[in-house]
């Protein structure tokens, strides 16, 4: 369920656990979840749909974008790195 993991993640950097992290999730931009997640990071939203490997699959027909949220405190790295991929927030 993207809620209790993405809940998850957040509550482990706001703790401290982790100093960053990317989280990779579908635009879901109505849910409550990734608007949690849109305002404590940096969002990458892709330029395209990402088509993910699966073994027994022959090709991804992706039907959803998806974004990139980074926790941390390097944002001019993390659009350094990313930036080519789409549009950073």
């Amino acid at each position: 369920v993207p809620q209790e993991w993405t809940d998850k993640a957040l509550g482990h950097y706001r703790a401290g656990d982790v100093s960053a992290a990317l989280i990779l999730t579908n635009s879901y931009t109505e849910t409550g979840w990734w608007q949690r997640l849109a305002t404590a990071g940096t969002m990458l939203f892709f330029a395209g749909r990402q088509q993910f490997w699966h073994p027994d699959k022959e090709s991804g027909n992706n039907r959803t974008g998806q974004t990139l949220c980074y926790l941390g405190a390097d944002v001019e790295t993390f659009r350094a790195v990313f930036g080519r991929y789409g549009v950073i927030r």
